[in-house]
């Protein structure tokens, strides 16, 4: 109901719902909204972020790139248990090793799955000469990916409700513009520059309806992506496990033991090798993102400790599965500072369960057998008669360790089978290896004009038992997970071993799922197809800017009626200046400290972190003390000035300098500088725009004084 008495329609009262709903969250979402479409190219920022990483170039062909790793790799461990070889794509500079030492467990490592295994070196080498690199300390674009639905400095719970509840907020907004916008599509085509009020409006529904369908993808599956925080109690109350049994009703396809625990991209810097995008990306399986490996202990049988073989002892009250008291921990891929991340390994909290991603998780149960999960799959049941450990070989007898005969070690959904030998077996006779570069073109030929050659694992090297696995860079489709072609060959021989013809069944509803949020990761999918989405994220950041400037403009008449502005109008004005241009002056001077702090300063990717949030305090505090049009004017040349002199500055600080970059086709690091110029551009043409039109002067409608009645003057 209106003021003046008049009813309201359906669109009266969603443009209210609209207006409001925007502007309790609209700084929140737009910290959200830019940050994630910076995740796009967290990869290239990372990369950007290590100037070491830029000296290797990678105009060699892969036959080359792997011939290099080999040499190295048969020069510093001969006899290791295994091998795992990251070759650079388009997005990634360098080739990654990875060396499983005698009696390491191998769990999969990389994005190829194999090598590494948890606890295997990891080496960084330049791509021609295979001179090893050692780059900074850096989260780079990790960071920026983790606030995105983490913030930062909060638990993890807690923050993941606070963005989980902006994402829906987001939702509602967007459902109610909708409804609002009656000429939804004629407001599409139509910009009228110049207009003030109008203008802004336009900007906004341009904007909001040309990337309409991503902005509905991307908040519906963000709130996909979050529903095993924001929703647990149906899937709790059905599975006792909780949510991870779920997941694996889920993930029961017996086909995904060839491909396990897979990133569609390369990634990470975990301990199982690089598993999702190279970079610090996690693989994210079974929905939900996660880094690093879980381990969960239980001990006992009911009657002992807990139901069923122990209660959980999860600090956010996620169950662990039956069969062990579960404490879970994170081994994760980054840097100080984020929880599963280097710098510690933090006990889950809030009720989040250690997530899939790049580790795989050992389970140790005393009679009975807890189960093991690896990749989200649980193993059988130990049987009794022993401390059941289960590991990537299955080992002893009734009375030892594991099942009678060795237990399978379930590796995304399939149990493997048993190797019976002990880690101390003495290691396989000699053998001289095969020319695996034929594998590699073997392997090209196959996948010719469809995907690339992302990893190659060597398990058992040198030896008569060596075997090598070849994994392409991405999945055949977004709807199937994990689901990333692979060819096995041995090592001796070179010849193709025959696996199993795959057969992906997958049900409706997981289909929609792992689409719709694969495509809110950008996982799996093609560089055009990523600058797609980045646009799409870019348009999506205009809309909520466009939106909170507009909140400002509308009320402009009012506020000159009144003569003054309330304290809660000019909260807004400082919040808009802060969080439009202060959130990229905070992005740029992230960038900038990256290359100031000494490299081998300890612990400065904490520092870095730390100099992008003074500095956007700062934005704050002087958007808060300035008049609102000067605030936007300095904010606005500073942010110009920082992003048009940071490619001259990765430059004079190490890195490849912008024309160099371009002429050898290391297109990861140009475009980083070539968007950064472009950023200036945009900022400066606003800054020219709002310097060259000084503000209107409101024009207030002029009241008629009442008519005199002359009858009652006296005379």
């Amino acid at each position: 109901m209106r003021v003046d008495g008049k009813k309201e329609g359906p669109r009266q009262s969603m443009s209210w719902l609209h207006t409001w709903i925007s502007l309790l969250l609209g700084w929140l979402l737009y910290a959200i909204f830019l940050t994630g479409t910076l995740s796009f190219f967290q990869n290239e920022i990372t990369i950007w972020m290590k100037p070491e990483l830029h000296q290797s170039l990678t105009n060699q062909t892969q036959q080359q790139q792997l011939t290099t790793a080999l040499k190295v790799l048969q020069e510093r461990a001969p006899e290791a248990a295994g091998w795992n070889i990251n070759l650079p794509t388009a997005r990634q500079t360098t080739t990654s090793i990875s060396i499983q030492k005698q009696g390491e467990q191998n769990q999969g490592g990389g994005r190829g799955g194999g090598g590494g295994g948890r606890g295997g070196n990891q080496i960084i080498l330049d791509t021609a000469t295979g001179e090893e690199i050692k780059p900074r300390e850096t989260r780079g674009g990790g960071f920026l990916y983790r606030f995105h639905f983490e913030l930062y400095g909060m638990d993890r719970s807690t923050a993941r409700w606070i963005v989980g509840i902006a994402t829906m907020f987001m939702f509602v907004a967007i459902i109610s513009g909708i409804i609002t916008h009656k000429k939804i599509f004629k407001d599409f085509f139509t910009f009228r520059p110049g207009k003030g009020q109008r203008s802004w409006l336009d900007a906004h529904n341009a904007t909001a309806v040309f990337a309409l369908p991503f902005h509905l993808m991307i908040t519906f599956s963000g709130l996909l992506l979050l529903m095993y925080t924001l929703m647990p109690y149906a899937v709790n109350m059905v599975y006792e496990g909780g949510r991870r049994e779920f997941l694996q009703a889920q993930n029961q396809n017996p086909q995904q033991v060839s491909q396990p625990n897979q990133g569609a991209e390369r990634g990470g810097e975990g301990g199982q090798g690089q598993r999702g995008e190279r970079g610090g990306n996690p693989n994210f399986q079974g929905g939900e993102r996660g880094e690093g490996g879980m381990q969960a202990r239980g001990e006992g049988e009911q009657g002992q400790r807990g139901e069923r073989g122990g209660n959980p002892n999860f600090q956010g009250g996620e169950r662990a599965e039956r069969g062990g008291e579960g404490r879970m921990q994170a081994h994760g891929e980054g840097e100080q500072g984020q929880r599963g991340e280097r710098g510690g390994n933090p006990n889950f909290q809030g009720g989040e369960r250690a997530e899939r991603g790049e580790g795989g998780i050992e389970a140790r149960g005393e009679r009975g057998g807890n189960p093991n999960f690896q990749g989200g799959e649980r193993a059988e049941r130990g049987e009794r008669g022993g401390e059941g450990r289960m590991q990537a070989r299955g080992e002893g007898e009734q009375g030892q360790r594991g099942e009678r005969g060795g237990n399978p070690n379930f590796q995304g959904g399939q149990g493997v089978e048993a190797n019976n030998a002990e880690e101390n077996q003495p290691r396989a006779a000699f053998a001289k290896m095969a020319d695996i570069t034929k594998m590699l073109d073997y392997a090209q030929q196959q996948w010719k004009d469809k995907n690339g050659v992302a990893s190659v694992s060597i398990t058992a090297p040198n030896t008569v038992d060596t075997t090598v696995e070849i994994r392409a860079i991405s999945s055949n489709s977004l709807i199937h997970r994990n689901q990333t072609p692979s060819l096995k060959f041995n090592g001796v021989t070179g010849e193709l071993i025959p696996t199993p013809a795959e057969d992906v069944k997958t049900s409706v509803p997981s289909a929609i799922y792992n689409l719709t949020t694969w495509l809110h990761q950008a996982r799996g999918v093609d560089l055009t197809l990523r600058w797609i989405l980045f646009l799409s994220g870019v348009l999506g950041t205009m809309m909520v800017a466009t939106g909170l400037v507009l909140w400002v403009v509308k009320r402009a008449p009012e506020i000159a009626k009144l003569g003054y502005k309330p304290f809660g109008h000019r909260v807004v004005e400082s919040l808009n200046v802060a969080a439009v241009v202060g959130l990229p002056i905070a992005c740029a001077a992230y960038f900038w400290a990256n290359r100031f702090i000494p490299a081998q300063l300890p612990e400065r990717s904490a520092l870095e972190i730390k100099v992008f949030f003074i500095v956007w305090l700062v934005t704050l505090i002087h958007s808060a003390i300035r008049p609102y049009r000067k605030a936007w004017l300095e904010q606005l040349a500073l942010v110009a000035v920082m992003y048009a002199l940071t490619p001259i500055i990765n430059f004079a600080t190490g890195g490849r300098a912008l024309w160099s970059s371009i002429y050898y086709g290391q297109w990861v690091v140009a475009s980083f500088d070539i968007i950064c110029l472009l950023l200036a551009v945009i900022f400066a043409y606003a800054y020219y725009k709002l310097y060259r039109y000084p503000q209107t002067p409101v024009k207030v409608k002029r009241v008629r004084p009442a008519a005199v009645d002359t009858q009652e003057q006296t005379p």
